[in-house]
């Protein structure tokens, strides 16, 4: 079966067809169409009412996370973060990126990496 363009991959709920009914969810794209269900081997349909309700690959910027190494405050006591926005900028000001991302360096921690290699003679253009 040829994949559309306006396809969609995601994690969708099924209910079984079968005597018992049985609900479970998936990941599939749409196109592939309803699988088999898992406990009886019944043909399924979607489960329309809680198949919505979320976007796929949407990942929340919220977070609850409290730093006790590297990034906490000057004094050595833990730093609070509470959005991925605030934790990439606060590791960008200290010249660290989060494992796997491409880091954004600020412009303070560019200028001084560059002040720091001018003094040493290392400049390389």
């Amino acid at each position: 079966m040829a994949m559309r363009p306006d396809d969609v991959c995601k994690n969708w709920a099924f209910k079984c067809l079968g005597p018992d009914q049985h609900t479970f969810k998936e990941v599939r794209w749409f196109s592939a169409g309803p699988p088999e269900c898992p406990e009886c081997a019944a043909p399924s349909d979607h489960d329309w009412p809680t198949s919505f309700g979320q976007a796929p690959s949407v990942i929340g910027d919220e977070i609850d996370l409290w730093v006790r190494h590297g990034l906490c405050r000057e004094d050595g006591s833990p730093r609070h973060f509470d959005s991925m926005t605030s934790l990439r900028r606060a590791a960008a000001e200290k010249g660290l990126c989060i494992l796997g991302e491409t880091p954004k360096p600020d412009s303070r921690v560019l200028e001084g990496r560059l002040q720091r290699e001018e003094k040493a003679g290392k400049l390389v253009l």
